[in-house]
């Protein structure tokens, strides 16, 4: 066998290698996102990123309506609320709330709601319940699966019932980009 016969097979075998690489190389190259920071939606108005409290009076929400708001000041028995969520990595967000009291109640509670940006509108993931009886504060918080490349934010509903006096008010947390 000569070392031309050698030669050429190889050398038509080393070609269609480096092709095959170089082709897969830019077949796996992914176009670039319109959005910041790898998201995959328009991050939502910049009032849902970091929303700011208001003062409100009489305020009953409609159904789905939460905004961030102050605790009344003429609560006797609801003192006030938080929320936070946290990216802990690996496609899982963290979220927690808290509501105090004034005093010990015969119930105090919160209602966290996990939603997620879709690029027009939140959508509620998950809603999880904390009660406690004779308390002055509940705390709760929860870890859940995720997609990543979207906003999530936590709403919270804090309330507190002594003797019949039923007191309740609302909370938004940040939003969060998911990576």
């Amino acid at each position: 066998m000569t070392l031309n016969r050698m030669f050429k097979p190889s050398l038509l075998l080393v070609l269609t290698l480096v092709l095959c690489f170089a082709m897969a190389g830019t077949a796996a190259a992914e176009p670039a996102s319109p959005y910041p920071n790898g998201a995959k939606t328009a991050p939502p108005p910049e009032s849902d990123m970091h929303p700011e409290p208001i003062f409100v009076h009489d305020f009953t929400p409609a159904p789905g309506d939460f905004g961030t708001y102050k605790f009344e000041p003429w609560h006797k028995y609801l003192d006030s609320g938080n929320v936070s969520i946290t990216d802990r990595g690996n496609g899982k967000v963290g979220f927690s709330g808290t509501t105090f009291a004034t005093q010990k109640v015969s119930t105090v509670a919160l209602k966290l709601t996990l939603q997620m940006w879709t690029g027009k509108e939140w959508i509620d993931l998950k809603e999880i319940e904390f009660k406690d009886s004779n308390d002055i504060t509940v705390y709760g918080s929860d870890t859940r699966d995720c997609l990543t490349g979207y906003y999530y934010r936590v709403l919270g509903y804090h309330w507190v019932i002594q003797g019949t006096d039923f007191e309740r008010g609302y909370t938004t947390g940040n939003s969060i980009l998911v990576l």
